[in-house]
């Protein structure tokens, strides 16, 4: 499995790290725990961190599109903030995807930026709790 799924902060933001060449099988894995993860959470929303950058050949962004359709919106989701996506077409096809099935979706460079764009949108964020070593595992 080309992926990585953990707690940023605990019931707050999940971080999900993607790499290497991506199966429809790996999407679907992270997206069925992500939803998990949230319902376990008492939060009212939860945003999700996707760390792309590392994507060697990503899924076709129809496959992608159909299978964030099959999975679902979880209603308690927050922000999801993709890191280190290069394609502008994926970036822009993402943003369209995303408004066609009411999802919020951001694109930054950096976890970095992820969590700056997360502090300005979600005040109750408790940052001290963040979770940075998860970031260097399978680095």
């Amino acid at each position: 499995m080309a992926c990585s799924i953990d707690w940023y902060v605990e019931n707050e933001i999940i971080y999900v790290r993607y790499w290497g060449v991506i199966s429809i099988e790996d999407v679907r894995h992270g997206l069925a725990t992500t939803k998990a993860m949230i319902d376990g959470s008492p939060r009212h929303l939860v945003h999700v961190i996707y760390d792309v950058g590392e994507i060697e050949v990503p899924l076709n962004p129809k496959e992608n599109l159909a299978l964030v359709r099959e999975s679902g919106t979880h209603p308690r989701a927050g922000w999801n903030v993709m890191v280190g996506e290069k394609s502008v077409l994926i970036r822009m096809g993402s943003k369209l995807g995303a408004g066609l099935l009411n999802v919020r979706i951001w694109s930054v460079d950096t976890v970095e930026e992820s969590e700056a764009f997360l502090h300005d949108r979600d005040s109750a964020i408790r940052w001290e709790n963040v979770n940075k070593a998860i970031l260097e595992i399978g680095h």
